[in-house]
């Protein structure tokens, strides 16, 4: 018998980049919850070689206001060259249900960033109802 990959059609994967001098310390939208709701499993921030700088801390929210509304937050500081963080690792860390229409974005605090460092977001969700999934912001 041959082995066959396990695939869970209820988990699904988002990812977008940004460089690091684009990040503002107010909340930019990068995907919307359509269908229905969602559940945030795990967010995964990758730098380059060069990394983020200039904020204080990198987060990655919510727009709805049900539970804490971080889903994720590292200091810059650690977020330098060539760096990785998840949902086990990162500062703040809150798996999050997200309704139909909610926003995520991220957002940098106390200053914008600085450089043209260049980082990767990967938001691992589980679909709560057949028809949910994140897709780019509109």
């Amino acid at each position: 018998m041959e082995n066959v990959p396990f695939y869970d059609s209820q988990v699904g994967e988002f990812s977008f980049s940004f460089v690091a001098n684009t990040l503002t310390t107010s909340f930019v939208n990068k995907a919307q919850v359509v269908g229905d709701s969602i559940m945030i499993e795990d967010v995964i921030v990758e730098t380059d070689t060069t990394g983020l700088a200039g904020a204080t801390l990198f987060q990655v929210k919510k727009s709805d206001t049900i539970g804490n509304p971080i889903v994720f937050s590292q200091a810059v500081a650690n977020l330098g060259a060539s760096a990785t963080y998840d949902l086990s690792t990162a500062t703040i860390k809150n798996r999050s249900v997200c309704a139909a229409g909610t926003y995520i974005g991220i957002l940098g605090t106390a200053s914008a960033g600085t450089g043209a460092g260049v980082a990767r977001v990967t938001i691992r969700y589980r679909r709560l109802y057949e028809n949910s999934s994140l897709q780019p912001a509109v």
